[in-house]
Parts: C-alpha cells; structure tokens; sequence
C-alpha cells in the first residue's frame, strides 16, 4: 500500500518514493497555457509548496518525474525554461533590512547557481537582473515562482506598524516585474491571504486569483473518480481496522 504524503512538499520526491498523488496534472498543463499571472490563496498545510514545486519540475521540462500522469499523455512539449523560485517563508522576516539582506542572498546564489554575473545593488534591482541575465543566457522567457509570498508579512501581524512597512516593501518588490514583463513567461504566486489586495501590486493588475475559481462539473468528476482509484487501498485498509 502506498504511504500517504503527509508533509511532503516535494514533488520529485513525492513521485520518487511512491506516495498516493492525486493527478491534477490536467490543470497544470491549462495554468502553463495561458498567458497571465496566477494567485493561489490556501492556509498553511494546503498543499501550496507542493504545487509549485510540481510546476517547477514541468517548467524545468523533467518529464519523466510525470510517467503515468495525465500530462506525460497531453501534447505538452516538456520545453525546458529558466526558472526562478522563491520561498519568501525561507527568508528572515525580522524588519525590512533582514528581509532584503535575506533576498539578496538568495538571488545572489541563484545566479551563481547560473553562472551568471550581477550588479551590487538592492533586492529588486538584483532580481530584475537575474531575470534579464537568464533571459539573454538561455534566450527563452523566464518563468517565476513565488511561494508565500505574504510571509515576511505574517510573521509579523503581532506589529501591525511593521506590517505595514513590510506590505510595502514587498509591494515595491512584486511590482518591479511590470519592467520585465517581456522577458517573463509564467508568473504564480501562493500565499495565505490578499494583503492590500491586487491593486496593491500593479504588477498583478491582471492576475488570475486561482483562489475561488471554479471548476468545471466533468473535472470536478474526474478529480473525485482519481481520488477515488488513489485511495482505494486506504480505505480499505480503514474500514477492515
């Protein structure tokens, strides 16, 4: 019987060790489809950081972590892309300045993951030339990943002042994207909540908030029918308990 994912968030190694996945690979290859930013709002455990580490994975153009799923059979072509990933609940949330050293460092390391070169200057000034730089390496747009994003913010509601200090830094930060909009293909962000809403953050002026779309009755029928096959052997194995 296959082991429940429980606290797995990544998904190679999800598919590499044989935990239960439900295929919502469909839905993958329609949100890679289309040409706008993308906004999913969950509470933490909801499964956000495996969703982008799977559309990470599809990005990369890593097909065979897909053997078996429902995209491996589409017609999507598994064209490799630059990608930049962010887990913003990895960075230091202690004031703004811990925040940006904590990007910066991280940007920095991605470029010389790339091996490519950056200026010195602030965080988004270095994000946007790591954008451009793998856009003129590789010459393909470069898709971005942005995983909760509202952390530095949450962690810290307990001080509303430097909440709203952080909000708009991040703000200013996502919003540098509207200078490369050329050179990014795909943009998607996860976090726990809208903080300031989309017109806070120019750059996500038409994105697709994920959070309360709905979806349609024959794949909401196809989602049950494979939750259905998945955890057959559980349920099973529950009821005999």
């Amino acid at each position: 019987m296959k082991r429940l994912p429980v606290g797995v968030a990544d998904f190679a190694r999800l598919r590499g060790r044989d935990y239960v996945y439900s295929d919502k690979t469909k839905l993958f290859d329609d949100l890679l489809r289309d040409d706008v930013p993308y906004f999913l709002s969950r509470p933490r455990r909801f499964g956000k950081t495996l969703l982008v580490s799977a559309l990470n994975e599809i990005l990369l153009g890593r097909g065979e972590i897909f053997k078996g799923l429902w995209i491996e059979r589409s017609y999507y072509e598994w064209e490799p892309y630059p990608v930049i990933r962010f887990s913003m609940n990895e960075l230091s949330a202690v004031g703004v300045d811990g925040m940006n050293d904590s990007l910066i460092r991280d940007i920095e390391d991605k470029a010389e993951a790339e091996n490519v070169k950056l200026p010195v200057g602030a965080p988004l000034d270095l994000f946007l030339a790591l954008i451009c730089e793998l856009h003129h390496k590789y010459k393909k747009i470069v898709a971005v990943l942005i995983d909760d994003y509202d952390a530095p913010i949450l962690s810290n509601l307990h001080n509303p002042e430097i909440a709203r200090v952080m909000l708009k830094a991040i703000a200013d930060f996502y919003n540098g994207l509207e200078a490369v909009e050329a050179q990014r293909c795909f943009t998607f962000l996860t976090g726990v909540g809208n903080f300031g809403g989309f017109a806070f953050y120019s750059a996500l002026n038409d994105a697709l908030d994920l959070t309360s779309m709905k979806i349609t009755p024959r794949y909401a029928d196809s989602l049950m029918r494979n939750l259905m096959i998945c955890f057959t052997d559980i349920w099973s194995a529950l009821s005999r308990a």
